[in-house]
């Protein structure tokens, strides 16, 4: 009888230590999976909304598309590039634009600008304006878009800060 007494007692100390290492080692899994999403995604864990104002010095907004610097590899920066939201101001000059980037970082925006042919027209983009790196979450630009009359989308334009 002693026997079978000692052989349980080792029995439960056996089974509560190996419980004991399953737990270590699920904590341990993770801390290492949470310090490696942090380490993925850096310090902007939540996102963050864009938004501001674009102008065209020469031509109507188009429409806006936002250029995502940064987003894991795996997932490819189409999860944060993409066309932002926009609404044209009292000029179809001007306009507002919002955008969410899941990953955070820091983005550029191409303004595309053109003429309004009527409200509710096909946006055809007569040139591809663009910022330099943006860090900032609330940004104000003007494009210093050429009059363009050709059916080819003129790029490399750029656009500057307006305070």
């Amino acid at each position: 009888m002693s026997s079978e007494s000692e052989f349980e007692g080792e029995h439960a100390k056996a089974k509560k230590l190996w419980w004991r290492k399953r737990w270590l080692v699920t904590l341990v899994a993770v801390a290492t999976a949470w310090v490696a999403f942090g380490v993925v995604v850096g310090s902007n864990a939540f996102g963050r909304n864009i938004s501001g104002t674009v102008i065209c010095a020469n031509g109507d907004v188009m429409g806006v598309f936002v250029e995502a610097e940064r987003a894991p590899r795996s997932l490819g920066m189409e999860l944060q590039s993409g066309f932002a939201g926009w609404e044209q101001m009292s000029s179809s000059r001007s306009a507002t634009f919002y955008h969410w980037l899941p990953y955070g970082g820091d983005y550029t925006l191409h303004v595309g600008c053109g003429i309004l042919q009527r409200p509710g027209a096909r946006l055809d983009w007569a040139t591809n304006n663009h910022t330099p790196l943006i860090r900032e979450t609330v940004t104000n630009w003007v494009c210093d878009s050429p009059v363009n009359t050709t059916m080819v989308t003129i790029t490399g334009v750029t656009c500057r800060s307006r305070s």
